[in-house]
């Protein structure tokens, strides 16, 4: 018997961690932190829901920490597997894994300090060391690679267009009834026409797709983002002001770094002086001008043609607190790329705190966090069939347990709820069209704020798979 259970970025967006277990082997598909507020923080914290020794292998989809940056908890409690991702996403996990760990340990080195917490001592979820033991399991598979796990279970990279070394997770798994069965782990799925690296990959056979759906029901505006973001650079600039853009260290940053670079040299904008706030950032852009095999066309020809693609006119590198204090002094118009995405590390938050110091002339807070139209990501449903539709119920398998089974229910059974012929409304179905299974939605009205990030394990006042449920899938 095949199974997926769900651990994580359930009922939020964070915290992707999803178990596929076949024949008694076992693969976490990621490993992220919960983040944001602090009842989504407190869940790390929570006992692992299974043994993490039991787990045979880790596979990452990429290297953000939402999707990664429980490894180090995971090794420091008993995993000793090998952990899988690609070549790129293994390079930026050696960057971020680390730098996970040492604010980990910051704060509660803080929380120490000022006594604010009610532990004494206060520890850190995990430490660098941890980290670096994590980092030692890592292994690169290229794209398109089969690589064997178990003796009825095996997967492959393909690109996802994210960041730098994401990628669909396509795995086979021999069916009890035999034959196969793919089931396709999405993780973040990013746009189409971006810049820098390859789009999504193009998946032709599925029969079960897990689809992240971060931005629920919202749609993409039409617009040109490169015009946006020329229009908001002069309108600061002739008022002499400082535009300061926080977005995250890999792949927003360089990204805006791209855009910036063709504006200056198309004289939409006038040549400022660029500033990169976060030493991640840095060691990020080093990766993704050497990680070729993820360059699109253009990226390609302009490292070719041994051009900096990633480099403005004026660009500069703030690694230090100290050096962001002489961002932060200097009057001039300038553009600062604050890479710690909420702009809450040490150095962004002086640059952040004084920005508006700096001239007397008002500055421009340009937000390219992913909650805005000019930076999320792309996630397209086809239209749902009327046909063959399954809805499931979760029951509990004892009255003591956690783990929940999904169990069949029918539309007469959703007391409450309002009942089209399709299910119930304002809520997500499992669609079975011919042999390919997907996960689609109804269009709702409601925010996405409360909707899950995987589509197969969304929970509403009638339909309800909780967050350690799991699934049959053969």
């Amino acid at each position: 018997m095949a199974y997926i259970q769900f651990m994580g970025a359930t009922r939020t967006v964070t915290g992707s961690k999803h178990l596929i277990e076949s024949d008694g082997y076992r693969v976490l598909v990621d490993c992220g932190l919960f983040q944001g507020l602090k009842a989504l923080r407190l869940r790390n914290w929570e006992p692992f829901p299974i043994n993490p020794a039991s787990i045979n292998s880790v596979i990452l989809t990429h290297a953000h920490i939402d999707h990664s940056g429980y490894l180090p908890r995971l090794v420091h409690d008993g995993f000793n597997g090998v952990v899988y991702g690609t070549p790129a996403t293994v390079d930026l996990a050696r960057i971020m894994l680390p730098d996970s760990a040492r604010l980990q340990e910051e704060d509660a080195s803080y929380a120490n300090k000022i006594g604010s917490s009610k532990h004494h001592p206060a520890l850190p979820l995990y430490s660098e060391k941890d980290a670096n033991a994590a980092l030692r399991q890592l292994e690169s598979v290229n794209y398109g690679r089969q690589v064997q796990l178990g003796k009825k279970i095996s997967f492959e990279f393909v690109t996802a267009g994210h960041i730098l070394g994401s990628g669909f997770v396509l795995v086979d798994v021999e069916s009890a009834r035999g034959g196969k069965k793919r089931i396709v782990m999405t993780g973040d799925i990013g746009r189409y026409n971006e810049p820098i690296i390859n789009d999504p990959s193009n998946v032709d056979y599925a029969d079960y797709i897990v689809l992240e759906s971060t931005y629920g029901d919202r749609e993409h505006p039409d617009f040109d983002v490169k015009a946006k973001l020329a229009q908001i650079i002069n309108e600061t600039a002739e008022r002499k002001g400082h535009v300061l853009i926080p977005a995250f260290a890999i792949g927003r940053t360089q990204q805006l770094l791209y855009l910036i670079r063709e504006l200056e040299n198309e004289n939409l904008i006038p040549v400022m002086p660029v500033v990169v706030d976060s030493p991640m950032a840095v060691s990020a852009t080093k990766l993704y001008l050497q990680h070729r095999e993820e360059h699109d066309i253009e990226m390609k020809e302009l490292v070719d043609e041994r051009k900096t693609p990633l480099a403005t006119h004026r660009f500069n590198l703030a690694r230090t607190v100290e050096e962001s204090k002489r961002v932060t002094a200097d009057e001039h118009s300038m553009i600062v790329i604050s890479a710690s995405s909420m702009v809450q590390a040490a150095a962004s938050s002086i640059t952040s705190k004084n920005v508006c110091r700096m001239t007397a002339t008002p500055s421009s807070l340009l937000d390219f966090r992913p909650r805005e139209p000019v930076a999320v990501e792309s996630w397209t449903v086809k239209k749902r069939s009327r046909s063959s539709v399954k809805w499931f119920q979760s029951t509990p398998a004892s009255k003591n347990s956690k783990i929940f089974r999904p169990t069949p229910i029918t539309a007469r059974s959703c007391a409450g709820s309002a009942v089209s012929k399709t299910g119930p409304r304002k809520s997500f179905s499992f669609t079975v069209n011919r042999r390919l299974r997907t996960l689609s939605k109804r269009r709702s009205s409601r925010s996405s704020a409360g909707m899950s990030r995987s589509l197969i394990t969304c929970r509403n006042s009638s339909f309800k798979l909780f967050r350690r449920s799991s699934l049959p899938f053969d």
